[in-house]
């Protein structure tokens, strides 16, 4: 995901464990989005919000996302 932050890894998988969320599969499913991206397959537009290589804010939201199920609530668009 080049991030390189472990203060991010320490915070993100804390939160992966309340969540119950695995670490490994969330982890896998933050870089094929990210690789997505940049093929040009999906954009920022598509998920709301930059989930480009490295952004620490991006993977965030995502798994905020993921744990909340949010985007099913809300709806795709």
């Amino acid at each position: 995901m080049r991030i390189f932050d472990p203060h991010f890894f320490m915070e993100s998988n804390w939160y992966r464990d309340e969540y119950g969320l695995d670490t490994i599969s969330m982890g896998v499913t933050a870089a094929f989005l990210m690789e997505c991206g940049q093929r040009g397959y999906i954009s920022a537009k598509d998920i709301g919000y930059d989930l480009s290589w490295g952004n620490t804010e991006g993977v965030s939201r995502l798994l905020r996302e993921t744990a909340t199920m949010y985007r099913i609530r809300e709806g795709m668009r």
